[in-house]
């Protein structure tokens, strides 16, 4: 999908990529930020994750995005084509049937970002096809995770909170497409054959305008 936008230094091409050890995974990224706008300060698990890593899930086909929100903790999100059930549904509008889980619950639902910059957006690269995609996903900053401070203050472990590492949200992610696979071949996430066609119309059939 064309962008107008100029990629950061830090946005690795997907040519130049190589594969890419994570969890235990290797996977081939389609887009790589090292060491973005939104790197925390200080030392910490982060200290040499990346900030932005997106990939094709091989189990599922389905376009995988890790990327860091502006407060320091990552976030996951995978891109549904316009032949999934839940392409253009708000992800409070999805059925709670489907017995979706994922760290936190889906709080993100959203066409691809194409204003904002390559590396900071939930979008695939622009060298992808011109496919439009509608990205679920959800993010690590619940009050039982921990949010790196960007002015460096220290991991604080004794207060219970978590860092969510790079490891941990790609297996998340990658759970949650597989959950979303299965939906679009007619089983809830739980295995249960479930039809969202009579449920809550996707955003662009909404009667109360929700675009």
């Amino acid at each position: 999908m064309p962008k107008k936008n100029t990629p950061s230094r830090a946005l690795v091409p997907a040519p130049a990529q190589k594969l890419y050890p994570i969890d235990e995974a290797t996977i081939e990224p389609t887009q790589l930020v090292i060491k973005g706008r939104r790197h925390p300060f200080g030392d910490g698990p982060w200290k040499h994750e990346p900030d932005k890593i997106a990939w094709i899930d091989a189990s599922t086909g389905l376009a995988c995005t890790v990327l860091r929100k502006e407060n320091g903790v990552l976030s996951g999100y995978v891109g549904l084509t316009p032949d999934h059930p839940l392409f253009g549904f708000f992800a409070d509008a999805i059925p709670s049937m489907l017995g979706m889980a994922v760290h936190g619950g889906l709080n993100y639902a959203a066409a691809c970002d194409e204003r904002g910059p390559e590396d900071i957006s939930v979008c695939h690269p622009s060298a992808a096809p011109d496919d439009a995609l509608w990205w679920l996903g959800f993010s690590c900053d619940h009050g039982y995770d921990y949010v790196p401070d960007r002015a460096g203050k220290p991991l604080a472990e004794e207060n219970g909170q978590a860092y969510r590492t790079e490891a941990y949200v790609y297996r998340e992610t990658v759970k949650l497409a597989r959950q979303l696979k299965a939906i679009s071949e007619g089983d809830g996430a739980a295995g249960v054959a479930v039809d969202v066609s009579t449920s809550i119309p996707p955003i662009g059939l909404d009667p109360e305008g929700r675009s």
